[in-house]
């Protein structure tokens, strides 16, 4: 299946397909970002269970409390975990929301995402074989996260059911160890506070060029 990458500027769009130029910025890029309900959210790269009857908990004692207007708040690493975005759907409300009228269909996903894993040497400081590429799965704070907050690549692939419309697929790629099991930071949240964010220092991103991609994309407009 195609995935579709929307641009804002012409140019950024002809360096993905003659170069490859893939932009990877780190969850916490996002995270930062003012929450517009488009590229900013506040809610990315954690997972949010906060039920409407509040939050069951069992104390070191034994004893279980329910606690009202309380979130459980597992946070991957943000700073750890770099992305590249695009879409599983080509669509025109999607590059309006997006404000991008220039849009690069991949018809191949796996071969890009097999050049990005080809960029792997000994001193790479990504784990570039480990790169991870799904659709983003959208959530309800209700839902219990089951086993999913233990997970890092679970938590990173996961966004608020409020961004549904952007049918969002991602390549994440990690620092060493950004994926292991149970490599997230667990918090409590009370009211509208903002998540534990720690782990989130890191720098902006950057650059990769995995060469051009001749027959394996082509461009859109709007």
């Amino acid at each position: 299946m195609p995935v579709y990458k929307y641009f804002t500027d012409e140019g950024h769009a002809h360096a993905f397909l003659r170069h490859g130029a893939m932009l990877l910025r780190p969850l916490s890029h996002f995270r930062n970002l003012e929450a517009d309900g488009v590229r900013g959210d506040g809610g990315d790269r954690v997972l949010t269970y906060a039920p409407a009857g509040g939050l069951q908990v069992t104390r070191s004692d034994g004893t279980e409390v329910v606690l009202a207007d309380t979130a459980f708040v597992a946070s991957a690493r943000s700073g750890d975990i770099f992305v590249w975005c695009a879409s599983d759907r080509l669509s025109a409300d999607i590059a309006a929301g997006f404000r991008s009228p220039f849009c690069v269909e991949v018809l191949d996903p796996d071969g890009l995402v097999g050049r990005l894993r080809a960029r792997a040497t000994p001193k790479s400081r990504l784990d570039y074989v480990g790169a991870i590429a799904r659709s983003v799965t959208y959530h309800l704070a209700e839902r219990p996260p089951i086993v999913d907050w233990a997970l890092p690549d679970r938590v990173a692939f996961n966004k608020p059911a409020s961004f549904a419309w952007q049918n969002e697929f991602r390549i994440a790629v990690g620092r060493w160890g950004a994926f292991d099991v149970e490599n997230v930071v667990c918090s409590l949240v009370e009211g509208n506070a903002a998540p534990d964010g720690r782990g989130d220092a890191g720098d902006d991103g950057f650059v990769v060029r995995v060469g051009g991609l001749g027959d394996m994309a082509r461009l859109h407009t709007f």
